[in-house]
């Protein structure tokens, strides 16, 4: 079984490690932040994350809400201090299997890593772990091959041309890839070409300023800006008027673009 341990405290997480070692677990990883440990787990997913519940920078259940939804089958446990034992039972609402509360023997920790090896049955492998990414579920050679390519092309920064017949996950595609990667924690903006009427396509999408034209009474903010540190989703770009997909692909090759109106770029 494949374990990761998430604590601020190196030394804590190296003490329960070596405890869970010595009961016979072998595969066992740690990390000191919940953006290390989600960074250790594009690269390789884990069976079970026991992490603690405050930590610097991320917490416990910002890093549950993120395992949550790229690893959806990954079991987590967090660890917390008597006096947040409140905020550890609405982790559990949000999909914690449990909580362990500190101080707490090494005893009790191997005991409940026991009951997940149990839950997750005796076929708990390799091969387990990888069967579903971000809400994409499939266990053959083919799905693991994009889950493959969708964990790789999450760590760049370029801009991805999803293809696909209507029904084949395209959106899930596009919302996996948002959710491994560094943007993750900004929106993710999904735009249906096919329902935004010709007219006010380029103000939907790139904002327009005050007085641009006739009714533009205020600053309009287009939702390539609204995107801003996340994501945006063209949903059937070939539907966007010929004349907008111009405009559109000098802000993906350039990364900005112009209000309607406005002279300085954003």
């Amino acid at each position: 079984m494949k374990i990761m341990i998430v604590d601020d405290e190196n030394r804590f997480a190296t003490v329960l490690a070596r405890a869970l070692g010595n009961s016979g677990y072998e595969d066992i990883v740690t990390a000191d932040s919940g953006e290390d440990a989600l960074e250790m787990l594009r690269k390789e997913a884990r069976h079970l994350v026991v992490s603690d519940l405050r930590m610097p920078g991320m917490s416990g259940l910002e890093l549950l809400g993120a395992i949550k939804r790229s690893w959806p089958r990954t079991e987590v446990v967090m660890m917390t201090a008597f006096a947040e034992v409140a905020t550890a039972r609405t982790a559990l609402k949000r999909g914690a299997l449990d909580y362990l509360v500190k101080p707490f023997d090494n005893k009790e920790l191997v005991a409940l890593v026991n009951k997940v090896r149990i839950r997750l049955g005796p076929g708990v492998g390799d091969d387990s772990v990888d069967t579903s990414l971000a809400g994409m579920i499939g266990g053959s050679a083919v799905m693991r091959q994009i889950f493959d390519e969708l964990r790789r092309i999450a760590k760049s920064e370029v801009s991805v041309l999803v293809l696909g017949e209507s029904g084949t996950g395209k959106e899930l595609a596009a919302r996996a890839v948002h959710s491994l990667s560094q943007r993750s924690g900004g929106p993710f903006i999904e735009v249906h070409m096919a329902t935004l009427p010709e007219a006010v396509v380029e103000s939907e999408l790139f904002g327009h300023e005050k007085g641009a034209f006739t009714g533009a009474d205020k600053r309009k903010t287009g939702l390539c800006e609204l995107a801003s540190g996340g994501t945006i989703f063209f949903d059937e770009i070939g539907e966007m008027p010929l004349s907008l997909q111009a405009k559109l692909l000098r802000f993906v090759q350039e990364r900005r673009f112009y209000r309607i109106g406005g002279t300085e770029p954003v």
